[in-house]
């Protein structure tokens, strides 16, 4: 099994939008200050997605998405 490889991605990017929406978590507000979001992928196909929000020491946890595929696979 190839490892997994954590980077950066857009608040725009496609597919966290569609992840997004497809768990029923707020879109609209996507790419307001502040914002960073993760991927976590494999052969570069994302498997989840995560975001933090917020400047300085005190972040909120803005969204954990799993992709239904890679739900149980121990990521």
């Amino acid at each position: 099994m190839s490892p997994l490889e954590i980077r950066p991605v857009p608040a725009d990017d496609p597919a966290l939008v569609a992840a997004l929406a497809e768990a029923g978590l707020p879109v609209d507000d996507l790419g307001a200050p502040g914002q960073r979001f993760l991927t976590l992928a494999r052969d570069g196909v994302s498997l989840s997605w995560g975001g933090v929000e917020g400047e300085g020491a005190d972040r909120l946890l803005r969204a954990v998405v799993v992709r239904p595929t890679a739900r149980r696979e121990g990521l």
